[in-house]
């Protein structure tokens, strides 16, 4: 058993990252280059598509592994439609409607094919899959702002369902291999998108991953008591929590407008400000990958050692609210010192007059 989980783990890293250098040079040929802008972390054009090749080393392992079950063919068909589009996405900048559109239907299809809770009436619990899935793709898509977040994250998460499917027993194996090797593919990724970047995920590979981890959760929590399906979600927390809490952010500022909110971006979301306290890309990416972990471990821990579980989670909301207490005292600081420059530059000029 544990030989199987570790190949399920190092054969998608490995191919990945033997795939990557071929899916770089397919993003310039492509001309899917994501160039610096204003409200982007880096400085050079850098390709993308770089998911392209996570989601080739998870259906090759797949496939090597011969007869697949059909909720597993659903989901790594739904996963591949989500890299087509985001694949599209990349290069043509397709409308936010038309992707929210496709994600929901995905979302829809993949519960209806079984990946939900088992604890509500069918009709509820698939309304219940198609929010959390449709939200989970997002959610990685946004998340996925600076060097290795969005590969760090899933790695993390992915371990932790996978480490709860092979407790749930054999009939969840399939599920635990695939969320093993989705594990492996992203941290091959990250030998190529540890910061300073090389290259870049491209949304055909965050909304992918957003789609698998969305997916699994559910089903790392299926039949299992209402309480245990609430703790199971904390893994995929972080980015929930980000895209909530950018987008409360944004409608108290003045964006009351759905669609306009839907649609807006920034630098507001947890790499930026992390990065905007004074951490380095490098010290960002571990802080939210050691975050994660915490999170990742209540899930397990509560079946194994609830004390621990306890521990855990209370170090990740600290660490979480110590956060936004510092990014919000030094936002402040930071308008009361430009403040303070208008007003003093403000009565230079009535003085000269």
């Amino acid at each position: 058993m544990l030989t199987m989980l570790l190949g399920a783990v190092g054969i998608p890293m490995a191919l990945t990252a033997l795939l990557m250098p071929a899916a770089g040079k397919l993003a310039h040929k492509l001309r899917v280059i994501d160039r610096p802008s204003a409200r982007k972390l880096h400085t050079r054009p850098t390709p993308l598509m770089g998911g392209l090749a996570v989601y080739a080393a998870i259906v090759i392992y797949e496939a090597s592994r011969g007869d697949i079950a059909p909720k597993m063919m659903a989901l790594v068909a739904a996963c591949g439609v989500a890299v087509v589009l985001g694949a599209l996405d990349d290069r043509f900048d397709i409308h936010s409607r038309f992707r929210l559109i496709t994600h929901v239907c995905l979302a829809a299809l993949l519960g209806v094919a079984g990946f939900r809770t088992g604890l509500l009436p069918k009709p509820l619990d698939v309304c219940v899959s198609i929010i959390w899935i449709t939200g989970m793709i997002n959610a990685m898509n946004c998340i996925d702002c600076a060097d290795g977040v969005c590969g760090g994250i899933s790695a993390v998460a992915l371990i932790s369902y996978g480490i709860m499917l092979t407790y749930a027993g054999p009939d969840h194996l399939p599920l635990a291999l695939i969320s093993f090797a989705t594990a492996g593919a992203a941290c091959g990724f990250l030998l190529y998108n540890f910061p300073p970047a090389r290259i870049f995920m491209g949304d055909c590979g965050s909304t992918a991953l957003g789609l698998l981890i969305g997916s699994i959760s559910l089903r790392a929590t299926a039949d299992s008591a209402s309480a245990y399906v609430l703790y199971a979600a904390l893994p995929a927390t972080l980015p929930v929590c980000d895209i909530l809490i950018v987008h409360i952010r944004r409608y108290m500022s003045g964006t009351r407008n759905i669609r306009d909110l839907l649609a807006s971006t920034g630098k507001d979301h947890l790499p930026h400000r992390l990065i905007y306290l004074g951490l380095s890309p490098r010290q960002t990416l571990l802080a939210i990958c050691l975050v994660s972990g915490l999170f990742a471990i209540v899930p397990i821990a509560v079946r194994i050692r609830p004390p621990l579980a306890l521990s855990a989670i209370t170090l990740a909301v600290t660490c979480v609210a110590i956060e936004e207490i510092l990014f919000y005292k030094k936002k402040s600081a930071t308008e009361r010192a430009i403040a303070d420059c208008i007003d003093e530059e403000q009565k230079i000029g009535a003085s000269a007059h």
